[in-house]
This record gives structure tokens, C-alpha cells and sequence, in this order.
């Protein structure tokens, strides 16, 4: 094992700080964030331009839709939508396989349609309100925008709950982990710190090496000379991390 470590860390079970475990991984958290934000900003966005409406029923009638016989009521041109594409609203009715008569709007890029005109209708057989014409659109916003709203939420949610899994297993650990001394290998600036990269031998005599940035104010209290308090995990010793004092609750 490597040299003894200081005796100012507290023993386990340690009563550990938030902060010091909240800024692990932060590229995770930063990123979560911003995917969920513009997830949550192009929603918005569609449902404003798109008149309270996502594309998602597109997505539905495309998966499996029932087709019926319908007939355009009217059709009106629209001004150029943000996301572009829509220009003109048309409105049709149809009678449902279980007798429902069904009034919708659907959305064309092109003047296909004329009023009076009779056209086929593709509908949700669960829901005959969610319709379209033939190579028509639901929604007034493109199908892309639906993938894209929700490959940014679910992106970010997954990069919050992994982050989240990392905070709570170095938090156990740092309460629970063994501590020991770590050479320092090297000490060098770095953006937001300093870089300090260290190595320790574990109980099974595995050579453990590990990257971290130190604030310049701990700077001074985590180094002793050329050793460094870590703490590491027995169950999983690829996880470590140099502590301070100030990392821990006084018991």
C-alpha cells in the first residue's frame, strides 16, 4: 500500500458535503441541462407556431393508420410558417368505421386540394380526430421537430440521471471508501484549477491512477509534499478521488 494517510479526514462512515460530489462529472450536468432546456424552448416554439399542436399524431397515423372516403370543405393559404413548409390549411370531414362524423384540419405545403373535392383520409381508429388527407401533415410543424424535441429531452434526461447515479456513488463512497496516501505524479495550471494527476496501490496490489482538478484554495491543504489523501471505494477501486477536510461534516 502507499504511505499512511493524514489523520484529519474523519473514519467512516463520513458525513460528506454536497458540494465537493455535486461538481463531479460536470460536463454531464452542463449538458443535460442544456439538451433538456432546448428540448423544453423548441417545444414551446412548436406549440406556438404550430397553434397548440406537435407533431406527434403524425408520427401515430404513420405508425398504423385506418383509411376512409372524405371530402374538403375548404382550403385556406396560410403566411409562411417559422419552421416553413405549411401553406395552406385545409378542412375535411369524413364518417368513421364505427359511424362517427368527423370535421378535422390538416396542413399542405402545395394547393392539391379544392373544396368539394372528395379525398382519401387516413385517422386513428381509436381516435377519428386525429386525421389527415392523403400526403398531407396533422400538424402545421414539420415531422422532423418532433424527433428533434424529443431526442433533446430524452438526451438530457438520460445525462441528468447519469450524473446523478455518479454523484450518489461517490458520495457512498467517500463516506464509506478506505483512505489512503497517493504520490503525486504531476501538478500543473489548468483552466477553472490546477491539474493534478496521482496513483495509489490498492488492497490487491493494483496500481490505481487518477486525473483531478483542485481549486487553487485546496490546493495547499489536499497535497502534503508529494503525497495526497484519497479515498477510494473497496467494492469498486476504480473509484477514487483526493479529499480535504473541508470535504466532510466535523462528526
Amino acid at each position: 500500500m502507499s504511505e499512511a494517510a493524514p489523520a484529519t479526514v474523519p473514519a467512516p462512515p463520513r458525513d460528506v458535503r454536497w458540494a465537493p460530489v455535486l461538481r463531479t462529472e460536470l460536463w454531464l450536468l452542463i449538458g443535460g441541462l442544456a439538451l433538456s432546456i432546448e428540448g423544453l424552448v423548441l417545444a414551446l416554439v412548436a406549440l406556438v407556431a404550430g397553434q397548440a399542436e406537435l407533431p406527434f399524431d403524425d408520427m401515430a397515423l404513420d405508425a398504423g393508420a385506418t383509411h376512409a372516403n372524405g371530402i374538403v370543405r375548404d382550403v385556406e393559404p396560410l403566411a409562411p410558417s417559422l419552421f416553413g413548409g405549411t401553406r395552406h390549411r385545409v378542412r375535411f370531414s369524413f364518417t368513421a368505421v364505427d359511424g362517427t362524423e368527423v370535421v378535422a384540419t390538416c396542413y399542405s405545403q402545395a394547393a392539391v386540394h379544392d373544396p368539394g373535392q372528395r379525398a382519401s383520409v387516413e385517422y386513428l381508429a381509436n381516435d377519428p380526430h386525429v386525421s389527415r388527407l392523403y400526403g398531407t401533415h396533422k400538424a402545421p410543424t414539420p415531422p422532423w421537430l418532433s424527433l428533434l424535441v424529443l431526442g433533446s429531452l430524452a438526451g438530457g434526461f438520460v445525462a441528468l440521471v447519469v450524473w446523478m447515479r455518479q454523484v450518489l456513488r461517490l458520495r457512498i463512497a467517500l463516506s464509506e471508501g478506505r483512505l489512503t496516501s497517493a504520490k503525486v505524479l504531476s501538478v500543473a495550471d489548468a483552466r477553472g484549477g490546477t491539474r493534478v494527476v496521482y496513483q495509489f496501490t490498492d488492497p490487491e496490489g493494483t496500481t490505481r491512477r487518477g486525473v483531478q482538478r483542485i481549486r487553487p484554495s485546496e490546493l495547499a491543504v489536499s497535497l502534503a509534499g508529494d503525497f495526497a489523501p484519497v479515498i477510494f471505494d473497496l467494492a469498486n477501486p476504480k473509484l477514487h478521488r483526493i479529499v480535504t477536510p473541508a470535504d466532510f461534516r466535523s462528526p
